[in-house]
């Protein structure tokens, strides 16, 4: 594990191309279990915990990754990516569903 870490603290630029696949997939995965968690009745429930975790341990490496190059406090570093990875969540909703997210989102929480 200790040659992963150095060589990715060598090589800048396989650090940020894991670190956008990690956000894409894990922005994806939060996106996808939280549509099945609202849009299924009776969803899989281990799906939805497969993809709930994915997204976590996936942000768990980011905010790690992030807070080994810029030294900051971990909890800062964890904050900063979860925030990302929400908002990340979001442009993917808005993408899948394109003209009709207004719509939908007036729907789920019964805005007029």
């Amino acid at each position: 594990m200790t040659k992963f870490l150095k060589r990715l603290e060598s090589h800048k630029n396989l650090r940020i191309t894991l670190m956008c696949a990690s956000f894409v997939v894990a922005a994806f995965s939060l996106f996808m279990g939280a549509a099945i968690y609202l849009f299924i009745q009776y969803g899989d429930n281990l799906l939805i915990a497969c993809f709930l975790v994915l997204a976590l341990f996936l942000d768990i490496g980011i905010g790690w990754m992030l807070h080994l190059h810029t030294r900051q406090s971990l909890r800062v570093t964890m904050l900063l990516s979860s925030t990302g990875i929400m908002m990340g969540a979001i442009v993917v909703s808005i993408l899948v569903w394109r003209a009709h997210w207004v719509q939908l989102i007036k729907e789920l929480f019964a805005v007029t």
